[in-house]
């Protein structure tokens, strides 16, 4: 596996394609599928849902991760799950909102000294913030900033590709978002750090690190239709 594929769309203006299958390698006839669902518990709050639903988002390798996550909501996954229906709240996962690193400090760029004894150790001692913006540069946008212990979760990549994935840790944001009108949408997710932090995998500082303070990461495209229709993806 070539571990200079990276978190591209990090710094990309448009989110094209799902992180997760772009590391694992899988091949383009490959993609997570979804099914809807049941509304959501109707909790406004940030903390994910204790209980699964009817809504499952599935990873190519045949992993729900609405129960792998204990998620009832919708996850939002640019790559396939990313049709949503009204009324119901959403949960970003993928692209929107992760970071993943080495399970030791290989490769680090020559300036940076690592402030832990591991990548996730030092990532979790330095992350603050995470920012979600529903509709960026239009008249609907809206602003969603949570602290980013109150909404992480860290898995690995196996845990949601187990034939291919790595055993990399991975910090998840799992923020609760309200539900939106129907049409198409975009979401932007920007992460603030206290201190800059890189993943161990290696020297490049852009794709491989996080600066101090606040950057933004990805603008990813989606729909909202009404419940009970039937829509394929955009």
């Amino acid at each position: 596996m070539n571990r200079s594929i990276k978190r591209l769309q990090w710094r990309l203006v448009a989110c094209l394609v799902a992180v997760l299958v772009a590391v694992t390698g899988l091949t383009a006839g490959t993609a997570w599928g979804a099914d809807g669902g049941l509304p959501g518990t109707g909790d406004k709050s940030s903390i994910p849902a204790r209980h699964s639903g009817s809504n499952h988002c599935v990873t190519p390798e045949g992993v729900d991760a609405n129960k792998l996550l204990g998620i009832s909501e919708q996850l939002f996954q640019p790559d396939a799950c990313n049709v949503l229906k009204t009324g119901e709240h959403y949960v970003p996962l993928g692209g929107p909102g992760f970071w993943y690193m080495n399970t030791f400090w290989e490769a680090v760029p020559a300036d940076y000294t690592p402030s832990a004894p591991t990548p996730l150790e030092d990532f979790i001692s330095k992350v603050r913030s995470v920012t979600y913006v529903v509709d960026p540069d239009t008249k609907q946008e809206r602003s969603y900033r949570y602290t980013a212990q109150a909404i992480m979760d860290v898995r690995t990549i196996r845990d949601f590709f187990p034939e291919t994935g790595p055993e990399w840790p991975t910090a998840l944001f799992l923020a609760k978002l309200p539900p939106l009108p129907p049409g198409h949408h975009r979401l932007g997710t920007s992460i603030e750090m206290r201190a800059r932090h890189c993943d161990g995998l290696g020297t490049d500082p852009v794709v491989n690190c996080l600066g101090a303070g606040l950057t933004k990461i990805t603008v990813c495209p989606f729909t909202v239709v009404p419940h009970d229709a039937r829509a394929t993806r955009p």
